[in-house]
């Protein structure tokens, strides 16, 4: 049954290594953290949509693997100031993997795989070799804590202000065209007011707190476009609008807490 078919799907398996450091220098004051990794995935299970049915379907991904390097830095450079550092190199590509095309993807595009004799055309195209939609080859943040006593009063302040560094990455599974996206630097803060008993506690925090529009993958526009798998040219390619997700704008919330 077809029905079956498509909600069925086969468990997820991962085989690899992980192996890294923590290390203390500074007399302690400095804690430096290293992680080499290596994985590979059979069967990954991808979430994907269907744009002629506008459902979510399940897929099997063939193969997959991720490698990369990590390291993290935090330093206590004062009684009042902390320091820290994350950077991270990942390579997450699609071993083997057949998924749908684009609307309106030719065959001259990649479009030529899973040919059928009822419609005349093909429905699949291989992405081996692609990145993994959103994963970056290149992440890292920087940021700093300062804490510091408001003149006596038995209260404390702390600001914390961290930028967050995101690399080029694919936007879009099915090799959809200009998809793209282009490296962003996101800035997060929060100020904290907290009594010297650590009973009273106001934080403000921000998420973006510049308000900066960053893309975050695209999709076709479901039930719009027509024609792939078809030779260029053919009668009735229609590209389809695409449809983005974005990050959320500037968030700004207060927190209060009390501990007994």
């Amino acid at each position: 049954d077809q029905v079956i078919q498509d909600i069925r799907f086969d468990s997820e398996k991962a085989d690899g290594f992980e192996f890294g450091i923590k290390s203390r220098w500074l007399d302690g004051s400095l804690q430096l953290n290293a992680t080499a990794y290596f994985f590979d995935y059979d069967n990954l299970q991808l979430s994907t949509l269907d744009t002629e049915t506008t459902q979510f379907r399940i897929q099997n991904v063939a193969a997959a693997s991720t490698e990369g390097v990590e390291a993290e830095l935090t330093w206590a450079a004062r009684e009042d100031l902390t320091l820290r550092a994350f950077v991270n190199y990942n390579e997450a590509r699609y071993d083997q993997f057949q998924t749908s095309c684009f609307a309106g993807q030719t065959i001259e595009q990649g479009c030529d795989q899973a040919f059928s004799a009822a419609t005349g055309r093909f429905g699949a195209q291989d992405v081996d070799g692609d990145k993994v939609p959103g994963a970056p080859d290149w992440y890292a943040s920087l940021g700093f804590t300062y804490d510091f006593d408001l003149g006596g009063s038995g209260w404390r302040g702390s600001f914390d202000l961290d930028g967050r560094y995101v690399g080029t990455r694919s936007g879009s599974l099915q090799r959809m065209p200009d998809s793209k996206l282009d490296d962003y630097v996101i800035l997060d803060a929060s100020f904290r007011l907290y009594s010297a008993d650590e009973h009273w506690e106001f934080t403000l925090i921000g998420r973006n707190v510049t308000d900066k529009l960053v893309i975050l993958g695209y999709s076709d526009r479901p039930l719009v476009g027509s024609g792939n798998g078809l030779p260029a040219g053919s009668p009735g390619i229609q590209r389809a609008d695409s449809v983005s997700r974005v990050l959320r704008g500037a968030q700004w919330w207060l927190q209060a807490s009390y501990r007994m």
